[in-house]
């Protein structure tokens, strides 16, 4: 009776662990979104999965005013997490220029800010994370930054 206990122990372990994947597999799945990046009302990247190499937009250093914007639209944001922006310069050791949370509506940065984030720098790089909003499963979340674009000047 003992042995059929524990098997019986053994395998509702088995079905409660393969639930838990299953279930952190589909909020990993959920998090990553696909994003639009538009720089003066004009679509540069649309519905852009991660892909370092595709997705690069170069612009001109002339046309960083201070009216034109660089917009960050995720497509289909889940509302059960938190999104973060970052700007990073690329291959530097410093990383981390700013941040922006992602509140409904797209991430705006305005030309004069980018021109700030571009000084001394030729390229920029946007990354996102996913947060679940629920502190327990954020507990066990694995977090990564998930590559936006790339942003070169020229």
């Amino acid at each position: 009776m003992q042995l059929a206990n524990s098997t019986a122990h053994h395998n509702g372990m088995n079905k409660y662990f393969l639930i838990l994947l299953f279930t952190l597999g589909t909020f990993m799945a959920q998090a990553q979104t696909g994003w639009t990046v538009s720089y003066q009302k004009k679509a540069l990247l649309k519905n852009a999965a991660e892909d370092k190499t595709k997705n690069v937009v170069t612009i001109k250093t002339s046309t960083l005013k201070s009216t034109a914007l660089l917009q960050l639209q995720p497509v289909d944001a889940d509302t059960a997490y938190t999104i973060t922006v970052e700007a990073e310069a690329v291959n530097e050791e410093f990383t981390g220029l700013k941040s922006w949370e992602y509140k409904g509506k797209a991430i705006s940065v305005s030309g004069a800010e980018l021109k700030t984030l571009f000084t001394g720098r030729k390229t920029l790089a946007f990354y996102y994370t996913a947060i679940p909003k629920d502190p327990n499963l954020a507990a066990v979340v694995r977090v990564r930054k998930m590559h936006i674009c790339t942003v070169s000047l020229k």
